[in-house]
């Protein structure tokens, strides 16, 4: 394995930690000068991968409204909203918390508009879309997926509405989803909550994860998203360097170990700057690494959600009668089987030993000292599963 000054050598081509640091800066705000979709930009065919927008028959352009459809639902609950609807929320009720640097606002009673100026909000959209054609997985219905230049869903332009200004807006996406009327697994709910509530959440939340589990891979060695593509850097558990890089599809389980490795190996040589070398801790997880996960059980790849935490479950109903819906589907992928148990472990939902077992019952048992080893050398590498 490399040394510390290897590995910055390796990846940065220079051991200087100011000019790693103005890399690393640069890597970021050069991406934030052009469009994202310019690097994330999928269109939205139901029966194969990306098409470009002009042959895609689901997409088209509203020339009255400037707003490019990527996918619009049939029998819609109600006529989809505006741009002008969608901003005139802003600041009132109807915004609901925000999931990082995405908004959402509930609209018309009937829909949840999910906004954000990165293309994995389109990533997401096309996931969701791929579930609801090939498994049984409860999630909110898709109706609508559109891009559009000029809006202002952020309130960024103030009670004046400048219109010079709204023309250096960047492009939105806009993903139109089912509102559901539920509940979030928050911490504090979860602790008020009555035992059959819990054990009812538990058990149905088990059964969507194994729903996911049983949609098969394009080969028995395949790693990687819906289509034949890559991942993007949102899935850090494979990504360094440019944020605007792509990784996979691996076709090996060697190669997708590989990558895991890279990334790590990436991830601690930037953590250990106040240091001149590793310590043993972090020496003995990227020695043993590679020798052990080669001989690892649980290697064949499953679909795979990366991102359960407490926030991305809904629940709906009480005692036996509760229902679950699963969200945010922006990481969706075909990874060993190994790695939901192991990103399990660092949820709080799931830090009870019964979350964890009704969740991976049906995978967990003959890896269990895989999914433990794997949870450590990434918590060790400080490279983050989701």
């Amino acid at each position: 394995m490399l040394n510390l000054t290897e590995a910055r050598m390796k990846y940065f081509g220079t051991s200087d930690k100011r000019e790693i640091n103005e890399l690393l800066h640069k890597w970021v705000y050069e991406v934030e000068d052009r469009h994202w979709s310019e690097y994330f930009s999928p269109s939205f065919s139901r029966d194969g991968p990306i098409m470009p927008d002009e042959t895609n028959p689901e997409a088209h352009w509203d020339e009255n409204s400037k707003v490019h459809y990527h996918y619009v639902a049939e029998n819609l609950p109600h006529p989809l909203p505006t741009i002008p609807q969608i901003e005139a929320l802003h600041g009132t009720e109807a915004m609901l918390p925000k999931t990082g640097y995405q908004m959402l606002y509930k609209v018309f009673d009937v829909f949840v508009v999910k906004i954000g100026r990165l293309g994995d909000l389109l990533t997401e959209a096309e996931n969701m879309l791929y579930l609801e054609k090939n498994c049984k997985i409860r999630i909110p219905k898709i109706y609508a997926v559109f891009s559009h230049r000029g809006g202002a869903p952020a309130g960024v332009l103030g009670p004046d509405n400048d219109q010079t200004q709204r023309r250096t807006l960047p492009t939105f996406h806009y993903l139109v989803m089912e509102f559901i009327e539920g509940t979030h697994c928050d911490r504090e709910t979860w602790k008020k909550l009555p035992e059959t509530t819990r054990t009812t959440i538990l058990r149905k939340t088990g059964e969507q994860l194994r729903h996911l589990r049983s949609v098969p891979p394009p080969s028995p060695t395949y790693y990687g998203r819906i289509y034949g593509q890559p991942w993007h850097s949102y899935v850090r558990l494979v990504h360094y360097g440019k944020i605007n890089s792509q990784w996979g599809p691996f076709e090996t389980y060697k190669d997708f170990i590989g990558a895991v490795y890279d990334a790590s190996e990436y991830a601690s040589s930037i953590q250990a700057f106040a240091t001149e070398d590793y310590d043993g801790g972090l020496l003995a997880f990227l020695s043993s690494f590679k020798e052990i996960m080669s001989r690892a059980n649980g290697w064949e790849p499953v679909l795979t959600h990366l991102d359960l935490h407490e926030e991305n479950i809904i629940f709906t109903g009480e005692g036996e009668d509760t229902e679950v819906v699963v969200i945010d589907w922006t990481a969706l992928g075909w990874m060993p089987k190994f790695v939901e148990a192991a990103s399990l472990l660092n949820m709080y939902f799931f830090s009870t030993g019964d979350c964890l077992w009704e969740c991976t019952k049906d995978e967990i048992p003959p890896y269990l000292d895989t999914v433990v080893y794997f949870n450590k050398f990434l918590n060790m590498t400080c490279n983050d599963i989701s």
